[in-house]
């Protein structure tokens, strides 16, 4: 019986394939480690599967959308395997339906993978999303009802093409093919392979339609060039199935602005692995052992004629001119442009802010001057920062805005902040009745993973020449680009406006001055963002007044830019450059010579903090007089303090790794600590009460009551995506004790 099922052919095809094909098998690797291992939980990859989204919602579609990604991948795999196998299993020439019956014996791994999976979405499903059974076994069957369909399709398509008329055209095709000298010579090269293979069987039963044990008898050896040409006919199938995918993605691609063709990330993720698979596949076919060679050769080749020179380049900042004289980016111009007659003419122009502010309230009492430092973290992040303000003008009618002077910090945080001052904005102007609606919430935490993705794979991967136009000026439709527009049109396009559209409400002091900082990856500088002059966020001292030579520490991007048209760049794009996580978001190139290169703010202060306290450096005089305080309210997306983790077994590989790994889980921690030292200085040297309240987003902090209650709670990933019940989690985190406690000490600090 064990001898029965080792000489079987989906065994022995399976052990095939772990002897000469490993490579073959990695997307399954990957795909498992993901959806079962939770590999990238932190960044949420792992629910990009198990809880798709599409048109905004998780459902049945989604399910049957990505079942059919699912489906192209399982085929595809099928198809290269065939390409490797068939040589080796020669009897395949002479069963009738041989590429199904292939399909059949080498479903082990897809069998595999599609059991684990679906046990895995019904445990993330009834236990993380606390979906019915019957809802979750529809979205299953939905998911399951997309392979079948492809597989249906793709049967078809082979039964098509085993006709007569196909197979002329695969044998008129590979003649033209032959005519070239290469590609003869390489034709040659499998001739002497296959003979050189010994082409004798070992499988005694392989499994028949319609799944029925079959023996397998001796058959005649085949003609080796008849093995040739029924594999380049097989070839030429996966060929047209390539145009097909690449044809897909070019069309998604075209219309991805419409929410309709914005296919779930995860989706996009398994076709993009399905054609590097059939690619994988071609090249090895062809090439034979000149494919690794070759594949780095092209990969060498790519990357040199994709090189971006800073000249033109990709990655945009909308609304600037790239086409005229590019800004000279040198220490000489820096200083230029931080001299004492810009730094006292900047300080003037904020002291008249100041005083307007101050003007909006009664001569006495002093009334606190509030800071909101919000920290990064993806989306995760946003709602939490629009969350926290929502909370706390309801809880004090208004006042926190109303006393908020300065708004600074990272990432999501930012959009969400930036996304709350807005809403404020129209409140005070009489456009809305309100900040304290749901939807606001609902709406900044919306999906914005699929049209990234799919945009990466399409636009920046494979077809890097689509433009859109504004205001005259073309630029690249980048990933970037396409964050931007899914943001807008999820905010009504309220942020779609330049950045000079605040510079009148922040100078009448009718919404906080909000600064927008990046980290420049030449040198390591700040870049500001802000309608305002702000030349003294590069240095907290005139030149005259420094009692060291220090370095130039940030870049104003409005005056350096001045002639680029810096009060036109989007707000948006300024957030998104303040939020360009490695890899997830492009970095964007500015005109200057050399290009700067831009970064995400949280490499160099996830929190704001910074920033905060030297602006209260700066202005300590006039605040200290003005004021009976500075309140800086933090809002964080992590908990300050966290356990120790338990000592681990220090492997080779753990030692290898452990120095990175460390310094990049501990950045934020050694960010926290120069921010605290920061602070404490401050108040040193400020002449008044300052004051400072966390609100900190951790579930594991809900407390007893509330974990009884919301049993299903646990923390959001960092990434663009959040579930319904990663929402609900941020929703009620204000009800928390720890943060009930700040919010009670920051009643009596306003008091």
């Amino acid at each position: 019986m064990l001898q029965a099922i080792f000489y079987s052919f989906p065994v022995q095809l399976l052990l095939f394939q772990l002897r000469r094909n490993l490579l073959l098998l990695s997307p399954w690797v990957l795909l498992l480690g993901i959806t079962i291992g939770r590999w990238g939980e932190a960044l949420g990859i792992p629910f990009l599967f198990l809880s798709p989204e599409y048109m905004g919602e998780v459902g049945a579609i989604a399910m049957f959308i990505t079942g059919l990604a699912a489906g192209t991948f399982i085929m595809s795999f099928h198809i290269t395997a065939y390409i490797f196998a068939a040589s080796k299993f020669d009897f395949l020439n002479f069963l009738p339906r041989s590429m199904a019956l292939f399909c059949i014996n080498n479903g082990i791994l897809p069998l595999l993978f599609n059991v684990l999976f679906i046990v895995a979405f019904f445990y993330y499903q009834l236990t993380d999303e606390l979906v019915a059974y019957s809802q979750a076994a529809w979205y299953a069957i939905s998911f399951l009802l997309g392979q079948l369909v492809v597989v249906v399709l793709y049967f078809a398509y082979f039964h098509i093409t085993g006709q007569h008329i196909w197979g002329s055209v695969s044998q008129k095709v590979d003649r033209q093919l032959r005519k070239a000298r290469f590609m003869r010579y390489l034709t040659l090269q499998r001739l002497r392979t296959i003979r050189s293979r010994n082409l004798q069987h070992n499988v005694h039963f392989y499994i028949d339609f319609p799944f029925k044990i079959t023996e397998l008898h001796e058959l005649p050896a085949v003609a080796v060039p008849e093995s040739v040409r029924l594999l380049d006919h097989n070839q030429l199938n996966a060929l047209m199935i390539e145009l097909f995918l690449f044809t897909l993605f070019l069309l998604l691609g075209l219309f991805r602005n419409n929410p309709i063709f914005q296919i779930p990330a995860a989706a996009s993720g398994l076709l993009l692995l399905a054609m590097l698979t059939m690619i994988a596949g071609a090249l090895t076919y062809w090439l034979q052992k000149w494919a690794w060679g070759a594949t780095v050769l092209g990969i060498l080749l790519f990357s040199a004629l994709a090189k971006d020179s800073g000249r033109n380049p990709y990655y945009r900042a909308s609304g600037l001119n790239y086409d005229t004289i590019r800004a000279e980016y040198s220490i000489k111009r820096l200083q230029q442009l931080n001299n004492d007659a810009y730094y006292a003419k900047d300080v003037a122009h904020t002291l008249q802010i100041l005083a307007n502010w101050r003007a909006r309230f009664p001569a006495t009492p002093q009334p606190k001057m509030i800071f909101i430092c919000t920290s990064g973290g993806g989306q995760r992040a946003a709602a939490w920062t629009l969350r926290c303000l929502q909370a706390l003008d309801s809880i004090f009618d208004g006042r926190i805005m109303q006393q908020t002077m300065l708004i600074t910090g990272a990432s999501g945080g930012m959009m969400g902040a930036a996304y709350y001052r807005e809403i404020y904005w129209r409140v005070t102007e009489g456009q809305i009745p309100h900040t304290r609606g749901i939807q606001y919430v609902e709406k900044i935490a919306k999906d914005r993973l699929n049209p990234l993705v799919l945009s990466w794979i399409v636009n920046d991967l494979l077809l890097p020449v689509q433009q859109a136009s504004r205001d005259s000026i073309y630029y690249f439709t980048d990933r970037g680009h396409a964050f931007e527009q899914k943001l807008n049109a999820d905010l009504d396009n309220w942020l779609n406006k330049p950045l000079i559209a605040y510079r009148a409400a922040e100078q009448r002091a009718q919404i906080p001055m909000m600064i927008i900082a990046a980290s420049v990856v030449n040198d390591g500088r700040r870049l500001y963002f802000s309608p305002q002059p702000i030349s003294y966020m590069n240095n907290a001292a005139p030149l005259a007044r420094r009692a060291i030579q220090s370095r130039i520490r940030g870049i104003e991007f409005a005056r350096f830019f001045r002639h680029h048209r810096a009060d036109s760049l989007r707000i948006t794009t300024a957030l998104r450059m303040n939020a360009t996580f490695p890899y997830i978001m492009p970095n964007v190139l500015l005109p200057s010579e050399p290009a700067m290169e831009i970064m995400d703010a949280g490499l160099s202060d996830n929190f704001g903090v910074n920033d905060a306290v030297q602006f209260l450096y700066v202005f300590r005089e006039w605040i200290a007089r003005h004021t009976s305080g500075v309140i800086i309210i933090r809002i964080r997306d992590s908990p300050k303090e966290q356990d120790i983790k338990p000592f681990q077994g220090r492997s080779l590989l753990f030692k290898l790794f452990s120095p990175i790994e460390h310094f990049l889980s501990n950045l934020y921690f050694l960010q926290d600590g120069r921010n605290d030292f920061a602070i404490e200085l401050a108040a040193k040297w400020f002449e008044n009460d300052l004051r400072t309240i966390d609100l900190e987003y951790n579930p594991a902090y809900l407390g007893k009551n509330l974990l009884e209650v919301h049993t299903h709670v646990r923390k959001a990933p960092l990434s663009w995506r959040l579930t319904a019940r990663e929402l609900e989690g941020i929703r009620i985190m204000i009800q928390s004790p720890e943060n009930q406690s700040a919010i009670k000490k920051l009643r009596a600090y306003l008091k």
